[in-house]
């Protein structure tokens, strides 16, 4: 396991890795989240991060199977966990919707929010025996951290009359925030959701949730600081293939070469062999010159595939292999090159027109097609 803790998360490393925990995901994985689904959303956030993949693929590997314990996903998109690089370590980072899915899959509350409150807003709050909380947002407000005045929490539980609610003003969200390991990152990059997020944490500890019920909120706080690596089956990475030297290589192709054209010397000067046809009379067999050269390198290593989906699918694995992308973001890729360059998917059933597209697609540069999908 020593072993993987410093091998960079680049997503065909992390793709193995990933696959070969799939028993260790699986097994704390909860009934509503699936494997592939989770495995999936981890390698796009990588891809879509290039500072994750500077992080060790150990601590990548490790935030995962934390996100698949709680039963969060982790790529970001929903607010429920983020795969957050610090330095080469990636850590993960629950968001408040996160925290807030994890009150409802409770069964014991009803509804958890949480909301800020900014310069301009009529906010009142009171506590005691009869609370108070009254909000009426701006309503051309504009949502910038700098305005925030504070943050609040209302919570419902399954047969309870009376919410409860709780303030937290910019102040207290600054103190915790000084004294979080997470202050410099998602901190300056996402300052209400982190104000949020501690409101939501803070409140949490209020619910009147049963011990194990309330198991999964004391996990999602230690997440954060644990090392999953402990609870990760041993990975066996394979070993990085031997460089190779050039000169090496190529007087290996040279001789390789030279002893192909011998062959074919051979051939020449062989005499014309008879075979029987079917009739039984003798027939002279021509060996027909194809009159392709001996060594082209343009020439399509592998057969071509019959039909237009299996040419389409032979682009988008070679465009996933070269940019190191998920297949299905290489076949958007794909597309939108096919529309740019004004080429219908129809021609590549052509078998002289495919060769050319297929090298052309290759040739291209897809990066800006890739970016107007997932930045660099």
């Amino acid at each position: 396991m020593s072993e993987i803790m410093h091998v960079p998360a680049d997503p065909v490393t992390l793709r193995d890795l990933l696959e070969k925990a799939r028993p260790s995901i699986m097994r704390v994985l909860p009934k509503h989240l699936n494997a592939d689904r989770l495995i999936k959303i981890a390698l796009v956030s990588v891809s879509k991060t290039p500072k994750l993949q500077q992080c060790t693929a150990g601590s990548v590997l490790a935030s995962v199977m934390a996100a698949a314990e709680l039963g969060l996903d982790c790529g970001g998109n929903l607010g429920s966990a983020y795969l957050v690089p610090y330095g080469t370590e990636c850590t993960l980072i629950i968001g408040y919707r996160g925290l807030i899915d994890l009150a409802r899959r409770s069964g014991e509350v009803e509804s958890i929010e949480a909301r800020a409150v900014y310069k301009g807003d009529e906010f009142e709050y009171e506590e005691g025996l009869n609370p108070v909380l009254r909000h009426k947002p701006k309503l051309d407000r504009i949502a910038d951290p700098a305005e925030l005045v504070g943050v609040y929490f209302i919570a419902k539980m399954f047969g309870s009359p009376r919410p409860i609610i709780d303030y937290m003003s910019k102040g207290e969200v600054d103190a915790i925030r000084n004294a979080a390991k997470a202050k410099y990152g998602p901190w300056v990059e996402h300052y209400v959701e982190m104000a949020k997020k501690t409101m939501i944490r803070r409140g949490c500890k209020q619910l009147p949730l049963s011990p194990e019920k309330a198991h999964n909120f004391a996990a999602a706080e230690q997440f954060e600081d644990t090392d999953m690596s402990k609870i990760i089956d041993p990975v066996v990475l394979p070993k990085p293939p031997k460089p190779v030297d050039s000169t090496t290589a190529l007087a290996a192709r040279i001789e390789e070469l030279r002893n192909m054209a011998n062959k074919e010397h051979e051939l020449d000067e062989q005499p014309i062999r008879e075979t029987v046809d079917v009739v039984g009379t003798i027939a002279p067999e021509l060996i027909v010159d194809s009159g392709e050269p001996l060594f082209d390198p343009e020439r399509e290593a592998d057969p071509m595939p019959d039909s237009i989906e299996d040419r389409f699918a032979q682009i988008v694995d070679e465009v996933s292999t070269k940019y190191k992308i998920p297949m299905d973001l290489a076949e958007e890729v794909s597309k939108m090159w096919f529309d740019t360059e004004g080429i219908a998917m129809s021609s590549i059933a052509d078998g002289r027109s495919y060769p050319r597209i297929h090298r052309e697609i290759l040739a291209a540069d897809l990066k800006p097609h890739i970016e107007a999908r997932i930045p660099f």
